[in-house]
């Protein structure tokens, strides 16, 4: 085999090896994750009278065939009725009628229409026994439980700038680096053999 062959051989093989970091460097993120935006009540919420259901709503539409939600009281017994409903982005669980007043969890599991599942807690108070409220829409604040983690914040911030200029230098850096290391090791080797 030729020097010049090795040579050339050796620049592809360094230059690929040079790309495949800035590949993973450069790639756009994944995109965005299925959420929780709100809910009725709102998680940490007192309501003076006993809610009719629980509305969540999500950032993306809901399967109806995956969606579950499970309200507890204080003693763990279950205060829903029926099959959640779901309309779109937001999941509703009829609840029984007249809670008494106390601590009630919410608890959900659900997967978006294109498959992403999402599952989260959150609980309320009722105030006071006996009557029913009507609920009203769901907020738009997120419940604390269902607050990004700061990695999640991340990738939505990198996801809304793009790739930004520090991973695509940096990128470009280590292929130059790259490239010129494996030109002077070639030229180097080239000129000890005599040529």
């Amino acid at each position: 085999m030729s020097i010049a062959r090795i040579t050339r051989a050796a620049a592809v093989s360094g230059l690929l090896i040079c790309a495949a970091p800035v590949s993973v460097v450069t790639a756009p993120p994944a995109a965005a994750h299925t959420g929780l935006t709100g809910s009725a009540p709102d998680d940490g919420a007192t309501v003076a009278a006993s809610p009719a259901r629980v509305s969540l709503s999500f950032n993306d539409p809901m399967d109806a065939r995956y969606s579950r939600v499970a309200v507890t009281g204080a003693s763990g017994r279950s205060v829903t009725t029926g099959a959640p409903k779901v309309d779109g982005r937001t999941v509703s669980q009829a609840l029984t009628a007249e809670l008494p007043a106390g601590r009630y969890t919410v608890g959900y599991r659900v997967v978006s229409a294109d498959g992403h599942p999402v599952s989260g807690s959150y609980s309320f108070t009722v105030a006071a026994a006996g009557t029913t409220a009507p609920v009203p829409r769901p907020s738009r604040s997120r419940p604390a439980s269902a607050a990004p983690s700061a990695s999640a914040e991340a990738d939505d911030a990198d996801q809304s700038s793009g790739p930004g200029a520090l991973p695509v230098a940096a990128g470009a850096a280590a292929v130059l680096a790259g490239a010129g290391g494996i030109t002077y090791a070639v030229r180097k080797r080239g000129f000890r053999h005599g040529n």
